[in-house]
């Protein structure tokens, strides 16, 4: 489709940055994009936040456990220690740099987030343990929701909270195609279920593009491996377990 192929009804929106799809770990960058006076949009499939079962889109969640390390326990070789750690397990296949930003930002995340839901009637169950990676003691430390209808109570409180702050969530809006200029991806036009009418969105910095998890898009492991359960409402350890594989095999299907 090109631009000129879009209906009368296309609204044209620029956001800063626009991500494509939307869930939990969405709700924690919209958060941060507010506080940096960012115009943030996402976008997912569901017309409701209350539509999916547990594990699909949207603002719901199914079980979501926050990890992060405590900033005021662990001293900073510690913190050092444990990203080494972390790249050494992957194999040094993974993006070092990440590693370090969720060391030394996932405490602050975390209690935003136990904040956040606790305001909307969802108290955190904290889990603390220590982890000693070559010498040097690393303190951990995880919101729990498994006894508040299994996070579900606490993730549509967050989701709450992002959407009062300012953040756009286009419901039943999935994306059709992408925008580009040239090689660079700008925006996405993308169509409401509602009344086919298409919206072009653009990005004025950027455009993220995430499928979720194993829990929050069960047809992605699903479409490289038609074996794979699809048990939404159950999810299991063995399940977590062979997400990875399953949902390798997905992209590589790709």
């Amino acid at each position: 489709m090109t631009r000129d192929e879009l209906t009368e009804k296309t609204a044209d929106c620029e956001f800063n940055p626009h991500a494509m799809q939307h869930d939990n770990y969405d709700c924690s960058t919209c958060h941060k994009a507010h506080r940096a006076s960012i115009y943030y949009c996402t976008k997912c499939h569901s017309e409701t936040a209350d539509d999916l079962p547990a594990g699909w889109l949207t603002m719901k969640d199914a079980e979501k456990l926050g990890a992060s390390i405590d900033l005021t326990k662990t001293s900073e070789a510690g913190i050092k220690a444990a990203v080494s750690y972390i790249n050494y397990k992957s194999d040094y296949r993974i993006n070092a740099g990440q590693v370090e930003a969720w060391a030394r930002n996932s405490q602050e995340a975390l209690a935003w987030w136990e904040e956040a839901a606790k305001a909307g009637g969802s108290e955190s169950k904290p889990y603390d343990y220590t982890v000693n990676c070559n010498g040097h003691e690393v303190h951990f430390h995880a919101n729990t929701y498994f006894h508040d209808e299994g996070h579900q109570k606490g993730a549509l409180a967050i989701g709450d909270a992002v959407q009062a702050e300012g953040a756009e969530v286009y419901f039943e809006t999935p994306c059709v195609q992408l925008l580009k200029e040239g090689e660079r991806v700008v925006g996405a036009i993308d169509k409401r279920k509602s009344d086919d009418a298409h919206i072009l969105l653009r990005a004025a910095k950027g455009v993220i593009i995430a499928a979720g998890d194993y829990v929050g898009n069960a047809l992605g492991p699903f479409f490289g491996n038609s074996n794979y359960p699809m048990d939404i409402e159950g999810l299991s350890v063995g399940r977590a377990i062979t997400a990875g594989y399953v949902t390798g095999r997905y992209v590589a299907s790709l």
